[in-house]
């Protein structure tokens, strides 16, 4: 069990409990995230003020295969219509590029 918490009292190790979902469905910030600051701009960006985290561990990272890696990126860079410039977008950029390595790799088996 959990608690929301205030997107103010979030501390750098606390890991998010459920993902942080847009008011369009999409997924912002995946479970399982370790927060870390850059996270606060895009959950004030989105005007949202409380979120599920703790200090529950993380699952034991993996090491992602680069040819994997350079797989997602052919394939989310194909996908978008702008080239990320601004910290935000990068950012945002980043959290799509690992989301489409988790597809990859869900979609190997792996």
């Amino acid at each position: 069990m959990f608690n929301l918490i205030s997107i103010t009292e979030l501390k750098e190790g606390m890991v998010f409990l459920a993902p942080i979902i847009n008011r369009f469905g999409q997924v912002l910030i995946s479970k399982n995230t370790r927060y870390e600051k850059r996270h606060f701009n895009i959950l004030k960006t989105w005007g949202i003020s409380t979120v599920a985290a703790g200090y529950e561990p993380l699952k034991d990272e993996t090491i992602i295969d680069p040819s994997i890696r350079q797989l997602a990126k052919e394939k989310l860079d194909r996908r978008l219509l702008w080239t990320p410039s601004l910290d935000i977008e990068i950012d945002l950029y980043n959290m799509a590029l690992e989301q489409s390595i988790t597809q990859i790799l869900h979609d190997k088996g792996l």
